[in-house]
């Protein structure tokens, strides 16, 4: 990954795909927590990085056979069993 830390980006990737599937506005709390990762100094293609993988990741398990079946509170993404990793707490646009 040309010296992109790749622990570093699973865990933002899994910290992210697991607040999408747990909000009501999937796009718009991945927005939020790409903004934060600028916001503390992410390097743009670290971002860049996280960004392809979440989306990735969120159209994998919206197209999966059984998605329906672990829908999220919107109906559309399936439930993420990870937990957000407490170095994550972003905080919440108000």
């Amino acid at each position: 990954m040309g010296g992109m830390d790749s622990a570093k980006i699973a865990d933002a990737v899994q910290n992210c795909v697991a607040r999408a599937v747990e909000s009501n506005r999937p796009l718009r709390e991945v927005t939020y927590f790409l903004l934060q990762l600028e916001n503390t100094n992410w390097a743009a293609n670290e971002v860049i990085e996280v960004q392809s993988r979440v989306l990735k990741e969120l159209d994998n398990r919206n197209r999966s056979p059984d998605a329906e079946s672990h829908a999220g509170p919107n109906g559309s993404l399936p439930k993420f069993p990870a937990r957000v990793r407490p170095e994550f707490s972003l905080g919440r646009p108000s």
